[in-house]
């Protein structure tokens, strides 16, 4: 059952990536349920299903659903070091930047990439560049043009070298993380 799990979150990511949301969601929710019903609390598993999903809801605009998920990421980990710590905080870090909260987006895009430098347990070495892409954002919006330039060019080089030509990291414009 574990593995049904992660390849329906994986074939759920894929889809989504691919802007196929409307396939996504039910793997993708299918996913998270069977983690909730089957994982302990705090496990990695769950925090994975949880935070793609909230990732998913962000993007679709639910931002209630998608800071409620963030938030149970972060506090309910057994691990703070574990990468969905980090790709939580990017998450809260594009919601502040909605609100246009730009000393909670400052914070919670920091944080993740300190996260990240420090994490541990499995991960995809791509979500660096939408780390990036995230405080790119953020410095943009605080008026650090050139910080934020440096960080898209970074993403960009990095999702050259994990993705196909025509992957929407590398064709969509580099600011849009909102």
């Amino acid at each position: 059952m574990f593995d049904l799990r992660r390849v329906r979150r994986q074939i759920g990511d894929a889809l989504d990536r691919l802007g196929r949301s409307d396939e996504a969601r039910p793997l993708l929710a299918a996913s998270l349920a069977e983690s909730e019903a089957r994982e302990r609390p705090g496990s990695q598993e769950l925090a994975q299903s949880r935070e793609r999903w909230a990732r998913f809801l962000i993007d679709q605009g639910d931002d209630t659903g998608a800071e409620a998920a963030f938030r149970q990421v972060i506090a309910g980990v057994a691990r703070p070091a574990w990468v969905q710590v980090p790709l939580a905080q990017a998450g809260l870090a594009r919601m502040a930047l909605r609100r246009g909260d730009l000393p909670a987006a400052l914070g919670f895009s920091q944080a993740a990439l300190q996260g990240w430098d420090a994490r541990s347990g499995r991960h995809d070495v791509r979500m660096q560049a939408d780390l990036w892409r995230v405080r790119a954002a953020v410095l943009v919006a605080n008026g650090d043009a050139r910080g934020a330039q440096a960080l898209r060019d970074q993403a960009l080089a990095a999702a050259r070298r994990t993705d196909a030509p025509d992957s929407p990291t590398i064709t969509r414009p580099l600011d849009r993380v909102l």
